[in-house]
């Protein structure tokens, strides 16, 4: 049995797997920048009443939206384009997590 190894960011535990003989460390890195991309988004766009009672299909369609915006930056190779539009990806899909958590919530009480 191989032994893991976890690493704690956060709320969360990212299994650290070995790609390639190198071990794969971005998570923590990557986490952190979605959860700023997020607040990026709630200031520069958003309303943080509303966005806080946004449905999970908003956020869904938000996510879609910058989805199709990755697919153009992955099909030109804009390399500098991918990495912000899985950003653009990862902040509205931390936004439905958190929106499917809060309807959780609501029902168990």
């Amino acid at each position: 049995m191989k032994k893991r190894n976890f690493i704690l960011v956060e709320e969360y535990r990212i299994h650290v797997r070995k790609i390639g003989g190198e071990v794969m460390t971005n998570g923590k890195d990557f986490l952190s920048k979605t959860l700023l991309q997020a607040k990026i988004n709630r200031m520069k766009h958003g309303d943080e009443q509303a966005d806080d009672n946004r449905s999970p299909a908003d956020w869904a369609m938000i996510a879609g939206e910058h989805m199709g915006h990755l697919l153009g930056a992955i099909r030109t190779n804009d390399y500098a384009a991918i990495e912000k539009e899985i950003l653009h990806v990862s902040g509205p899909l931390l936004e439905l997590h958190d929106a499917l958590q809060r309807i959780k919530d609501q029902k168990e009480k």
